[in-house]
């Protein structure tokens, strides 16, 4: 073991206390050494950022108005729907195949499973049309759109990627 004077590293594994009780064993000089280095890196992590304060133009831009046909969506999409599961997505597939739904208050009564709050969610991933209505603009469900929507059922590669 080294004695209290000696300033070589305690290789047997040990930990012996820092002397006059400080808190840190490192020498003063490395102490600073590593303050200066995070404060560096600091500095350039701030630098590479290109002066932009964490993600607020993230998290101020609106989200892309994505909007799902609900008469012609098929399983997949449906089931990628907030709080559409296997069961409520074959219900809704069951009841469209009686009759296309016209609304989202049609949709939450003829439907068991979707109620207010289910619907509430739902809302702003919503369009309706009717059968034979393929080549039509869906009509959106009320609430704010800030682009034309993309019925995702029908969808081709180039309006995907053109969308918002």
């Amino acid at each position: 073991m080294a004695s209290e004077g000696d300033h070589r590293p305690d290789l047997s594994g040990s930990v012996r206390p820092a002397p006059n009780g400080a808190g840190w064993a490192w020498p003063m000089g490395v102490r600073v050494l590593v303050a200066a280095m995070l404060a560096m890196a600091g500095t350039s992590l701030r630098l590479a950022d290109g002066g932009r304060h964490g993600f607020d133009e993230v998290r101020d831009r609106e989200p892309p108005t994505l909007r799902v046909d609900i008469n012609h969506a098929p399983p997949g999409v449906l089931e990628a729907l907030p709080h559409v599961g296997p069961s409520l997505c074959g219900r809704i597939i069951e009841e469209r195949r009686i009759r296309p739904f016209s609304s989202a208050e049609d949709l939450r009564r003829r439907v068991k499973g979707i109620g207010p709050a289910t619907l509430a969610r739902l809302r702003p991933y919503l369009s309706f049309t009717e059968r034979g209505a393929h080549d039509a603009d869906p009509a959106p469900v009320d609430g704010p759109r800030s682009a034309a929507p993309v019925t995702i059922a029908r969808a081709s590669a180039r309006t995907a990627r053109r969308s918002p």
